[in-house]
């Protein structure tokens, strides 16, 4: 067989066991070795069936090698992208158009530190909040936020000028792209 199974310890044998015999099903995840040597991530289903009067265990067991690759690479990309909007000079808020609730139109769900001193808030105050909070003007329903993102797909972005409002209510000059 191309895979064997990592000797599990002892008390981690038992106690699966152990949740086999009582739950009649045990799920988790495991090591297994490649012949090689290569440790492979997997996911397991146990399950206790039943051959007439016969007890027997159905595992099945699901590589997870891919996943984690792919885990392991958004996660590289993200701490890139997060590395990149911390350098910029400029404060940079990041908007979902398309929030479940149907009474947000703008929700911010990302911003970097500039972002958050020249607003005079932190990030867990700025993070899921609208963009209202700091642009009273943008008060749009969702049907005008996306006649907005439909224009902006059709010319491939949108540049402007507008103010914004620190906590402390004072207001300052923005341009937006």
């Amino acid at each position: 067989s191309l895979i064997s199974t990592v000797k599990p310890s002892h008390e981690y044998s038992r106690a699966r066991g152990e949740a086999l015999r009582n739950e009649g099903i045990v799920s988790g995840e495991a090591l297994h070795l490649h012949k090689d040597g290569t440790p492979i991530p997997t996911r397991f289903h146990e399950q206790i069936i039943y051959k007439g009067e016969k007890p027997l265990m159905l595992a099945v067991n699901e590589d997870l090698t891919a996943q984690r690759a792919a885990e392991a690479g958004i996660k590289a990309s993200q701490e890139r992208f997060r590395s990149i909007i911390n350098m910029s000079p400029d404060g940079i808020m990041l908007m979902d158009p398309h929030d479940p609730d149907p009474n947000v139109a703008l929700r911010i769900v990302e911003c970097n530190e500039r972002a958050c001193k020249m607003h005079d808030m932190t990030r867990k105050e700025l993070l899921g909040a609208e963009l209202a909070i700091v642009d009273p003007h943008y008060l749009l329903t969702r049907d005008e936020v996306d006649k907005r993102m439909a224009e902006l797909r059709r010319l491939g972005r949108a540049v402007g000028e507008s103010y914004h409002i620190r906590k402390d209510g004072s207001r300052f000059p923005i341009e937006f792209a």
